[in-house]
């Protein structure tokens, strides 16, 4: 990851840890596509709990891929908007099969 401040990162213009995800939250919203930024989550749990949401025994602390504490957030994040999305779409199965029933009984 590059430090804010060492030449990579001026050369590019770069102000921000958040340019990357930035970036990539415009161009998907320019085409439609939901964005669920987990960069904010993870780091307000780590510092409330004081756990390394990434690393493992075998790695640096918190260098690398998310361990069992990152993925709890991460899937605690996911399943918010997947749960809304579930109800949605048995709310709209529900008015389906109530208006098939409905025309049913017409005469």
């Amino acid at each position: 990851m590059a430090v804010l401040g060492d030449s990579m990162t001026e050369a590019r213009h770069i102000d921000s840890l958040d340019y990357a995800d930035d970036r990539l939250e415009r161009l998907a919203r320019t085409r439609g596509i939901p964005v669920l930024r987990l960069g904010q989550p993870l780091l307000e749990e780590a510092r409330r709990t004081g756990a390394f949401m990434m690393g493992f025994a075998n790695t640096a602390p918190n260098e690398g891929h998310p361990n069992e504490w990152g993925h709890e957030v991460i899937a605690r994040k996911l399943a918010q908007p997947l749960c809304g999305i579930a109800a949605a779409a048995e709310d709209m199965a529900a008015d389906q099969t109530e208006s098939s029933l409905d025309e049913a009984h017409e005469p």
